[in-house]
């Protein structure tokens, strides 16, 4: 008798799929789609699930390029405090929802990207791409000359994908545990002018 796979009913599509393979921003990942996000502004009731989606995402991802202290000392800055508060309220934050909350990213008056993180399960479905497209425009709009952020070793790549260059490396100390972090910017009202 042939084998045959059971037979289940059908369920409902569901609106967000996780990449199953582990998406690394050095090289964008062939899609066939992208998810549909909403993205609105950040307020002071999203603190709490901010801070949840960033400690959950450097838990999960940061090993991979990160030691162990390195880890648990960045994901540390994830818990509810002012600081946290401070980074994302201190900023134009936007948060990027598809009925739960998927990413955030960060604006400054000066031009510093504040913050660009995706929930663990969510890179590679697009998200980090039109939080970084929405700053970019946001910059654009607001006539800034220069951007530029602090890049991770696994966020690095996507903002070389949007044009930013690594113009330095630099080494900082996170709770007593020494970290290296790629300098980036780049001249938006630069390259429209040309």
């Amino acid at each position: 008798m042939p084998h045959s796979i059971p037979k289940t009913e059908p369920k409902a599509e569901p609106r967000f799929v996780p990449n199953p393979v582990l998406f690394h921003h050095s090289v964008p990942p062939l899609r066939t789609t992208m998810i549909d996000v909403a993205l609105r502004p950040a307020t002071a009731e999203d603190i709490p699930a901010l801070a949840s989606l960033y400690r959950e995402t450097v838990l999960a991802h940061a090993p991979q390029h990160y030691s162990p202290a390195q880890t648990q000392a960045w994901a540390a800055f994830g818990a509810n405090t002012p600081a946290f508060r401070r980074f994302i309220l201190g900023a134009t934050t936007y948060v990027a929802e598809a009925g739960a909350i998927l990413g955030f990213g960060g604006l400054a008056t000066d031009g510093h990207i504040t913050a660009l993180y995706v929930r663990h399960d969510g890179l590679g479905q697009g998200i980090g791409s039109r939080l970084l497209k929405t700053l970019l425009d946001q910059a654009h709009q607001e006539k800034l000359p220069r951007l530029y952020a602090e890049a991770s070793a696994f966020s690095l790549g996507l903002f070389q994908k949007f044009g930013f260059r690594h113009y330095a490396t630099d080494r900082v100390e996170r709770g007593g545990v020494e970290f290296e972090r790629y300098l980036v910017e780049k001249m938006p009202l630069l390259a429209i002018s040309k």
